[in-house]
């Protein structure tokens, strides 16, 4: 009763909105827009885009500002177009509609329509005068980007301006803060997730725009501190016709299959028919994955036998910089004294490096977790380590006579 949700902005509020459930509160948003340099537009002749632009009108515009050399190769295109990232939000804005049946639980996959068929026999004109690209500097006289580009901008890129989507619509990148399936607390962590929804330090961070209509008006500094007139139009303009993660289901899909229409030479009938085929076969394994109840299981672990005379190696893995660990004898004295201590149940201690050192990151994190009974790290690796790969300790503590955490120096 206290969530207020019309004080979410709607476009924003239902990027979390699946299949009849609400899966997360928003925070804040970022959008997705069309980006263009005036100056290029008048060397051209061309007049600026604006969100009534079709797929006709970007194709013209590319054609005519794509810069090529003597032999034909592409110096400067038109746009800049990244396959599986930018290129989507292009796509979700000319086709204006879900690619997924609202008429059924769980929503299942609908690519096979009228308008996308309309846009894919056109793409095949675009790609002929620029094809996708890899990667990029946004050099080109069109962008589809953030609208962060527009408010930080420097340099030669100061005079860029903005304009939704063609087909009139943006995309919205949405933040939000979610319960775990794994609370024991529901009910205290639903608060807590309602809480942040209100806090105008999360809601300007990270230079987007707030969730809440009640928090813009509180925000006067980082992005919205800045924003010219023109671009908070821009931005008010493309939340209201924004699309989100939601309208995003099976669009992956039909991007993939638009690569393979130029890597395999698909027609466009075969390449939604392969988009609808693959969108709905990932579909039907995850909903048998959800029902599978194999793969949900507690299983009892048989408590190895110790042989009394020999003891358990433990492999102890130390994350350090280079090759070998520092003062390797006086660490392995140390486990030595450890095994004497513990005879009977432990037999010996193996030290090994897996490097990584204070740039350690993810690789080391698994082999550590992977490959090692115990292991040091110069760092925390609390926020980024997988839960489910390391075992609480709290348990043991709870029961250990010898643990006093009053030990410890101040918050340590």
């Amino acid at each position: 009763s206290t969530i207020n949700v019309p004080d979410f902005i709607p476009t924003v509020y239902r990027a979390f909105q699946w299949d009849q459930g609400t899966w997360a509160l928003p925070l804040t948003t970022d959008a997705t827009v069309l980006s263009f340099d005036p100056a290029a537009f008048d060397k051209a002749n061309l007049a600026y885009p604006t969100a009534k632009w079709t797929i006709d009108d970007l194709i013209t515009a590319v054609k005519a500002l794509t810069v090529v050399d003597s032999s034909g190769k592409i110096v400067t295109p038109g746009i800049t177009l990244f396959a599986g990232n930018n290129d989507i939000p292009l796509y979700m804005s000319l086709i204006g509609k879900p690619l997924y049946d609202v008429n059924a639980i769980p929503n299942p996959p609908l690519i096979d329509q009228p308008e996308t068929t309309a846009l894919l026999d056109k793409l095949n004109d675009l790609f002929a005068i620029v094809p996708v690209q890899t990667q990029g500097d946004n050099a080109a006289p069109i962008t589809i980007g953030s609208i962060r580009q527009l408010t930080f901008q420097r340099g030669n890129n100061a005079v860029r301006k903005g304009v939704l989507l063609p087909g009139g619509h943006s995309y919205l990148n949405v933040s939000g803060v979610a319960v775990s399936g794994s609370t024991q607390h529901p009910d205290q962590a639903y608060a807590l997730a309602r809480f942040l929804t209100n806090r105008v330090e999360l809601a300007s961070g990270g230079g987007s725009y707030p969730a809440r209509t009640s928090l813009v008006s509180q925000i006067t500094t980082g992005l919205l501190g800045r924003l010219t007139p023109e671009v908070k139009t821009l931005y008010q303009d493309a939340i209201a016709n924004g699309y989100s993660q939601t309208d995003r289901r099976f669009y992956d899909f039909l991007a993939s299959a638009i690569r393979k229409m130029g890597t395999n030479s698909l027609d466009t009938k075969a390449a939604i028919a392969a988009a609808q085929s693959d969108a709905l076969n990932a579909e039907q394994t995850a909903l048998a994955r959800k029902a599978d109840a194999s793969k949900v299981a507690v299983i009892a672990t048989p408590v190895p036998t110790v042989d009394p005379k020999t003891g358990i190696t433990l492999k102890f893995g130390m994350s350090v910089n280079g090759p070998t660990i520092p003062n390797k004898a006086t660490i392995q004295a140390l486990a030595d004294q450890f095994a004497k201590d513990n005879a009977g149940t432990v037999g010996r201690v193996d030290i090994e490096s897996i490097g990584g050192g204070f740039g350690g990151g993810n690789n080391v994190l698994t082999t550590a977790t992977t490959g090692y009974d115990c292991f040091y790290l110069p760092y925390s690796a609390v926020p980024n380590v997988p839960l489910d790969s390391v075992l609480s300790l709290d348990s043991f503590l709870t029961s250990d006579k010898n643990y006093d955490s009053k030990d410890y120096l101040g918050a340590v």
